[in-house]
């Protein structure tokens, strides 16, 4: 191989190994999402979410406030398959781990509901059901 190709193909290789760390770089401070955590979908935005890791919150309790005989719709991403109870209503929904979880309850009547984590008793939000 001649001087002159061995210099072309140096540069090349230098060209692109610096794209390459300046793309590390750049993508240092986003998140990118991986295969075990949940990929955000359209109905994300318009349903609550609760994420649970290591059993603490990591995101803010739910509130909601429905009227008597409508249901909450949640979404619930956790790292270890658990139970999502709804106390004071006797509603239970499984919640398996890696994945998000679609929860639905309606609650029986007029009160306040808490939402709970049955493993460990994490108290997740409330739901405010009133006369409409």
């Amino acid at each position: 191989m001649n001087k002159r190709a061995l210099v072309y193909l140096a540069l090349a290789s230098a060209t692109l190994g610096g794209a390459y760390l300046y793309m590390q770089i750049q993508l240092a401070g986003k998140a990118v999402p991986t295969a075990s955590e949940p990929h955000p979908d359209h109905h994300a935005q318009s349903r609550p979410s609760l994420t649970i890791k290591g059993g603490q919150l990591l995101t803010d309790a739910v509130r909601l406030q429905l009227p008597v005989g409508d249901s909450a719709h949640l979404l619930v991403f956790i790292d270890q398959d658990d139970t999502l109870v709804l106390d004071g209503a006797n509603l239970q929904a499984r919640l398996q781990s890696g994945q998000t979880n679609t929860v639905e309850f309606t609650p029986p009547g007029v009160g306040l509901y808490d939402l709970v984590i049955a493993s460990t008793g994490l108290a997740v939000g409330q739901i405010n059901v009133t006369q409409p």
